[in-house]
C-alpha cells in the first residue's frame, strides 16, 4: 500500500524536473538521486555507490550544473507562481 506522503509529486514543476533529470548521463542521475532523493550525505553516497568521496562530489556538481543547464534552456527559472 502506498501512502499519501510516498506517492511520487507529479505538480507541473515536479514533472519538469524529473524529465529533465532523466536526461542527464547514468553517473550525474545516479549521484544527485542518492544524494538529494535518497537523503544521504556525499559521504553516505559514495559508500553506497561504492565510489571514493572526491568522484561523487563531483558527479553532483556536474549533474546539478547540468540540471540547470537543462532547465534554463527549456525556460524554466525556478520560481514557483503564487509564492
Amino acid at each position: 500500500m502506498i501512502h499519501r506522503s510516498e506517492e511520487p509529486d507529479r505538480t507541473p514543476a515536479a514533472v519538469v524536473v524529473a524529465d529533465a533529470l532523466a536526461s542527464l548521463p547514468h553517473a550525474y542521475r545516479e549521484a544527485l538521486v542518492e544524494s538529494y532523493a535518497a537523503g544521504r550525505t556525499t559521504r553516505q553516497t559514495a559508500k553506497a555507490l561504492g565510489l571514493p568521496h572526491d568522484t561523487v562530489k563531483s558527479r553532483v556538481y556536474h549533474g546539478l550544473w547540468q540540471l540547470r543547464r537543462i532547465l534554463q534552456e527549456q525556460g524554466w527559472s525556478g520560481e514557483t507562481p503564487g509564492r
